[in-house]
């Protein structure tokens, strides 16, 4: 099974590289 910071963790890379690959959706994050 899944522990909850690996879910959180796995969430986060995959948030981390829609970032890298949108600059347009990271200056929105940044903007929060």
């Amino acid at each position: 099974s899944v522990t909850v910071d690996e879910a959180v963790g796995e969430m986060i890379g995959d948030l981390y590289d829609m970032l890298e690959e949108n600059d347009d959706v990271r200056d929105v994050y940044m903007n929060i």
